[in-house]
Protein backbone atom coordinates (compact mmCIF):
# COMPACT_ATOMS: atom_id res chain seq x y z
CA UNK A 1 0.00 0.00 0.00
CA UNK A 2 1.24 3.48 -0.84
CA UNK A 3 0.22 6.46 1.23
CA UNK A 4 0.69 10.21 1.02
CA UNK A 5 -0.42 12.39 3.93
CA UNK A 6 -0.64 16.13 4.44
CA UNK A 7 -1.03 17.53 7.92
CA UNK A 8 -0.82 20.91 9.51
CA UNK A 9 2.56 21.83 10.97
CA UNK A 10 0.94 22.97 14.22
CA UNK A 11 0.78 20.69 17.26
CA UNK A 12 -2.99 20.33 16.76
CA UNK A 13 -3.74 19.85 13.04
CA UNK A 14 -6.80 21.63 11.69
CA UNK A 15 -7.31 19.12 8.93
CA UNK A 16 -5.77 15.91 7.76
CA UNK A 17 -5.96 14.60 4.22
CA UNK A 18 -4.75 11.13 3.43
CA UNK A 19 -4.56 9.53 0.05
CA UNK A 20 -4.03 5.80 -0.18
CA UNK A 21 -3.79 3.53 -3.16
CA UNK A 22 -3.50 -0.22 -3.24
CA UNK A 23 -1.09 -1.97 -5.56
CA UNK A 24 -2.42 -4.42 -8.12
CA UNK A 25 -1.50 -5.51 -11.61
CA UNK A 26 -3.71 -2.77 -13.09
CA UNK A 27 -2.43 -0.08 -10.72
CA UNK A 28 0.69 2.03 -11.18
CA UNK A 29 3.73 0.90 -9.22
CA UNK A 30 4.56 2.56 -5.90
CA UNK A 31 7.32 4.57 -7.57
CA UNK A 32 4.83 5.79 -10.21
CA UNK A 33 2.42 6.87 -7.46
CA UNK A 34 5.19 8.88 -5.80
CA UNK A 35 5.58 10.83 -9.05
CA UNK A 36 1.95 12.00 -9.00
CA UNK A 37 0.87 15.39 -7.68
CA UNK A 38 -1.55 15.53 -4.73
CA UNK A 39 -4.52 16.42 -6.95
CA UNK A 40 -3.77 13.39 -9.14
CA UNK A 41 -3.68 11.13 -6.09
CA UNK A 42 -7.02 12.56 -4.90
CA UNK A 43 -8.55 11.99 -8.36
CA UNK A 44 -7.28 8.41 -8.35
CA UNK A 45 -8.60 7.75 -4.85
CA UNK A 46 -11.97 9.30 -5.79
CA UNK A 47 -12.21 6.72 -8.57
CA UNK A 48 -11.22 3.83 -6.30
CA UNK A 49 -13.18 4.71 -3.14
CA UNK A 50 -15.48 7.67 -3.79
CA UNK A 51 -17.39 7.36 -0.50
CA UNK A 52 -14.34 6.99 1.76
CA UNK A 53 -13.63 9.90 4.12
CA UNK A 54 -10.83 12.12 2.79
CA UNK A 55 -10.93 15.15 5.13
CA UNK A 56 -12.27 15.80 8.62
CA UNK A 57 -12.31 19.38 9.94
CA UNK A 58 -14.31 20.80 12.86
CA UNK A 59 -16.75 17.90 12.71
CA UNK A 60 -17.31 18.23 8.96
CA UNK A 61 -16.27 15.41 6.68
CA UNK A 62 -15.64 15.26 2.95
CA UNK A 63 -15.49 12.08 0.91
CA UNK A 64 -12.88 11.72 -1.83
CA UNK A 65 -15.67 12.27 -4.35
CA UNK A 66 -16.70 15.53 -2.60
CA UNK A 67 -13.10 16.69 -2.26
CA UNK A 68 -12.39 16.01 -5.92
CA UNK A 69 -15.60 17.82 -6.96
CA UNK A 70 -14.73 20.90 -4.90
CA UNK A 71 -11.15 20.90 -6.21
CA UNK A 72 -12.49 20.78 -9.78
CA UNK A 73 -14.87 23.67 -9.05
CA UNK A 74 -11.95 25.73 -7.74
CA UNK A 75 -9.84 24.84 -10.79
CA UNK A 76 -12.60 25.92 -13.18
CA UNK A 77 -13.06 29.17 -11.27
CA UNK A 78 -9.32 29.91 -11.47
CA UNK A 79 -9.45 29.32 -15.23
CA UNK A 80 -12.21 31.95 -15.52
CA UNK A 81 -9.83 34.36 -13.75
CA UNK A 82 -7.19 33.71 -16.40
CA UNK A 83 -4.98 31.20 -14.60
CA UNK A 84 -3.17 28.97 -17.11
CA UNK A 85 -2.00 25.36 -16.77
CA UNK A 86 1.16 24.96 -14.64
CA UNK A 87 0.84 28.55 -13.36
CA UNK A 88 1.39 28.88 -9.61
CA UNK A 89 -1.44 30.33 -7.53
CA UNK A 90 -1.02 31.59 -3.97
CA UNK A 91 -3.52 30.37 -1.41
CA UNK A 92 -4.30 32.22 1.81
CA UNK A 93 -6.84 30.98 4.33
CA UNK A 94 -7.92 32.07 7.78
CA UNK A 95 -6.94 29.54 10.43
Amino acid sequence: MSQVSKTSTTAKPDAVASVSATSSTSSPSNSALHQLALHQLVERQAELTPEAIAVVHNGTTLTYQDLNHQANQLAHYLVTLGVKAEQLVANSVVR
